[in-house]
């Protein structure tokens, strides 16, 4: 749920308690109505934040990106207006956070660098600000560490090497102030792929040490990407009862090539994915593929989830956790992002988890020994 993104940054938005700073300017008075507007401009940017697109009324990238891109322009202007017209209350820094997230999702390109220039001054007065709450304070360390993750300017070789002291240097400062975050979890997890990629060994440790951290989400995170690792090596065993009643076991697949989507219907990425991966089931099931989907939907969705099996015409299983609030096979696999493609070849073993987009068929023809598509 790497999401985000589009799936990579959480947008689930509460809000903190009101603190002893009333609105208005130091050494004025507030009156009444000045707090009442207060309380009012937050809930509704709280309303405008917590909006999604509906299941079904989005179902191509392009239409998602454009979705976001309206959303954000409803969000920007309220949110400075309330930073800059209440500037001793703390829950200004809850402002920034809706700024700085709606930032991200301008469609054009002069607009989103503006804001992008303007969120990082933003960021960067509220990361150091003596009244901002622990709350608000952890949600711009965590948009700081994604823009330092994805600024295109630090990738070198398709590796952003000069991003990891400043990655750790947020994440030692976030363990320092907040040790049980929960946002410690995923972006922990996103510090380890990245690290994984530049040294193995070194990331190995890590994951090693994480997994013994006080702080139980990091720990468990650690675990699952580790196992997740071990599957290259060790085939994997998954088994369930599908929504539809369906018994599924991989265990009894072996000899096909097997894909696990993880997705959900809230995740635009991977509604838009799911066209291309039906194509690919079309092509090959005969020949030996299967598709197996993990809905990380909350149990409460389940009609949405079966709308968008129907709607997409979505032939293979799907698993959905009635049993947990986190669904246990993301959590045993380390699963930080969706769409998560998990490709296991005829042993049962894995074999890439980027197969998506374009990589998807070429793996696929591969492992079931054709010629590869023509492009």
């Amino acid at each position: 749920m790497n999401f985000t993104p589009t799936t990579l940054l959480r947008l689930v938005l509460g809000f903190a308690t009101v603190g002893a700073f009333p609105p208005g300017v130091a050494g004025q008075p507030v009156t009444a109505q000045d707090s009442a507007a207060a309380d009012a401009a937050l809930a509704r940017l709280g309303e405008l934040a917590a909006a999604r697109p509906e299941p079904g009324s989005t179902p191509t990238q392009q239409d998602t990106l454009k979705w976001w891109d309206r959303q954000s322009a409803r969000i920007v202007g309220p949110a400075e207006d309330f930073y800059s017209s209440h500037p001793v209350d703390p829950r200004r820094w809850r402002a920034v956070g809706f700024f700085l997230r709606s930032s991200l999702h301008a469609t054009d390109v002069t607009v989103r660098e503006a804001r992008l220039r303007r969120a990082h001054q933003l960021a960067d007065e509220a990361f150091g600000a003596a009244d901002i709450s622990d709350d608000d304070w952890q949600q711009v360390v965590e948009w700081k560490f994604y823009r330092t993750l994805q600024d295109p300017a630090r990738v070198v070789d398709g590796v952003r090497t000069s991003s990891l002291p400043r990655l750790r240097a947020l994440l030692d400062e976030l363990t320092r102030r907040v040790p049980q975050s929960p946002r410690l979890r995923g972006l922990e997890g996103q510090y380890v792929d990245v690290l994984l990629r530049q040294d193995e060994p070194a990331a190995e440790a890590l994951l090693a040490k994480l997994s013994q951290s006080a702080n139980a989400g990091v720990a468990q995170q650690a675990g699952g990407m580790r196992q997740l690792r071990s599957l290259r090596k060790n085939p994997v065993a998954l088994k369930f009862t599908a929504v539809d009643g369906r018994a599924v076991d991989l265990t009894a697949l072996r000899g096909k090539v097997v894909l696990v989507d993880f997705w959900a219907t809230w995740c635009g990425p991977c509604i838009a994915e799911m066209p291309n991966v039906k194509r690919v089931y079309d092509a090959y099931h005969e020949r030996g593929f299967e598709v197996i989907g993990i809905a990380l939907d909350k149990v409460a969705d389940l009609e949405k989830v079966k709308a968008e099996i129907v709607r997409m015409n979505v032939p293979w299983p799907q698993y959905l956790d009635f049993e947990n609030p986190r669904n246990r096979f993301a959590d045993d696999l380390g699963i930080i992002a969706i769409p998560a493609p998990l490709l296991f070849d005829q042993q049962g073993l894995l074999v890439s988890d980027k197969a998506r987009g374009k990589r998807l068929e070429p793996e696929v023809a591969r492992l079931l020994g054709l010629p590869a598509p023509v492009p």
